[in-house]
């Protein structure tokens, strides 16, 4: 007679030793795959600004000069008005650069007259935005505004400029109405900023619709300079975009390159910052594309200006 086999269970004691060693071995895996989700977030946006940094060198060997913050490139110089030129006088530089990253049919459906306050459905460019940015390619409110994460550097301060006269007391490389050529760039391409991340602004108690840092652009006149500031920005701001009304609250002023204020703030909109860990990604005049820690805050002005001869040890 074959003996009597009895299969022992596992004692409470040891399940909830097991279930102890795989809540550890799962608490040690979830920051590595995060870490490696933010890596390959991080290397996507960088991606995304080199080929945008290709494109604004291939405008420039047609153009000659790098693409405008807003206006027409094809306008001649010191004729402009508010009816004129036509078309596109109020175009961004995400919207001329659309034919040079395959973007070509979106280009010729947008291009001359449609409106800003509506996009055409289904249409959306993924290069303009990073992927760790929640806002950006987003339709808010019924206007369905398409948001980016990447401003044009304006140099120290925000935009100032006028819809009549453009903006001449620019330091930067893209502006309101800009058309800087390399040679114009004395502090050298390699160490003058471009283009950085800059996140559309985020829902706060003060501003529920968050729909800030749109750049689908338009020929209509009635625009306010207000709306550089959602494709363009300086790197030491000294008056809020948001101002101090009753329904957006108060930001704080000056404003510098730095992480952004952890509690969802529509201020954070006043400063370049990233949700990368530790820093931004930058375009250089040279096309090069930098991942810049906050650390390196201190050059960051210097770095902002095209032609002030600031003194500097280098790109951080």
């Amino acid at each position: 007679m074959a003996p009597y086999l009895r299969w022992k269970a596992f004692t409470l004691i040891e399940l909830l030793v097991v279930i102890a060693i795989i809540a550890v071995l799962i608490g040690l895996l979830l920051p590595a795959v995060q870490k490696v989700r933010e890596s390959a977030a991080k290397t996507k946006c960088m991606n995304n600004l080199k080929q945008l940094a290709v494109a604004e060198h291939n405008f420039q060997n047609i153009y000659g000069f790098f693409t405008p913050g807003i206006g027409n490139p094809t306008e001649r110089p010191n004729t402009f008005t508010t009816t004129n030129p036509n078309p596109q006088r109020f175009g961004s530089w995400h919207t001329h650069l659309l034919p040079f990253i395959e973007q070509q049919s979106f280009y010729d459906q947008i291009h001359p007259e449609s409106n800003a306050t509506a996009f055409l459905p289904g249409k959306n460019v993924t290069m303009f935005g990073c992927p760790t940015d929640p806002a950006v390619g987003k339709a808010f409110t019924t206007a369905y505004r398409l948001t980016t994460s990447y401003h044009g550097v304006r140099g120290l301060d925000r935009s100032m400029g006028s819809v009549a006269t453009g903006d001449n007391t620019a330091e930067g490389m893209i502006y309101w109405r800009s058309r800087i050529t390399p040679v114009q760039v004395k502090d050298g391409l390699s160490n003058t900023l471009m283009i950085g991340e800059h996140p559309a602004s985020q829902k706060d108690g003060f501003w529920a619709l968050g729909d800030w840092g749109w750049w689908y652009t338009t020929v209509n006149e009635n625009i306010s300079t207000y709306w550089n500031d959602d494709v363009v920005y300086g790197l030491a701001v000294t008056s809020s975009h948001f101002g101090s009304s009753p329904t957006t609250g108060s930001c704080s002023v000056p404003t510098f390159y730095r992480a952004p204020s952890l509690k969802p703030s529509v201020c954070n909109f006043d400063l370049f910052w990233s949700y990368h860990i530790g820093g931004a990604n930058f375009i250089l005049g040279d096309g090069s594309v930098r991942f810049i820690p906050y650390s390196g805050r201190p050059v960051m002005s210097a770095m902002a200006t095209r032609e002030k001869g600031e003194s500097f040890a280098g790109v951080p």
